[in-house]
């Protein structure tokens, strides 16, 4: 079945919105430290996923895709994921928005996070990570960025907006 059919004929579908979710995930690569011992998945030096989800209805489309890849064989475990999600939004203001006009949005988010756990015996581990997004969080920061500016940019100061981030943390446990 090709999905590009599919998604048309969709569109003609009489509720809305019709919202389909796909979920991919859980497909991991692992090399066995030691072939034949233990459990294979706890004893592997790295790991790997792929996810996928996804929300398509007739307005709205939101897409998430991240990549991680995990090391550590014992004692200390490292952690570095990639991500990228996408928005796309048909934007409609409400009849009495005399400033507002209907327009497409789509936006890109690309993300970055790395993330490490070290244990210091048996009863303490020390946590640590760190993260950078470029891009608009959610559909709703998107949907708020476009209407103040339909309804400000004409306004002298007005700045758009550049939705970027960081983080980091760390803890003990």
């Amino acid at each position: 079945m090709h999905l590009v059919p599919m998604m048309a004929s969709l569109k003609s579908f009489p509720w809305r919105p019709l919202v389909l979710v796909m979920v991919l995930s859980g497909l991991r690569g692992a090399v066995s430290a030691s072939e034949g011992e233990g459990d294979s998945y706890a004893s592997t030096p790295w790991r790997g996923s792929i996810a996928f989800d996804g929300l398509f209805a007739t307005d709205v489309q939101l897409t998430q895709e991240s990549a991680t890849y995990r090391v550590g064989p014992g004692a200390w475990e490292v952690s570095l994921t990639a991500g990228l999600g996408t928005i796309g939004l048909d934007y409609e203001p409400v009849g009495f928005d005399f400033l507002g006009e209907s327009t497409r949005i789509d936006e890109i988010r690309a993300s970055g996070q790395t993330s490490g756990r070290w244990r210091l015996g048996e009863e303490i581990t020390v946590l640590g990570g760190a993260g950078i997004y470029d891009g608009f969080t959610d559909y709703r920061s998107a949907w708020l960025s476009e209407y103040y500016r339909q309804q400000f940019s004409a306004l002298p100061g007005y700045i758009s907006p550049t939705p970027e981030g960081h983080s980091l943390n760390g803890g003990m446990r």
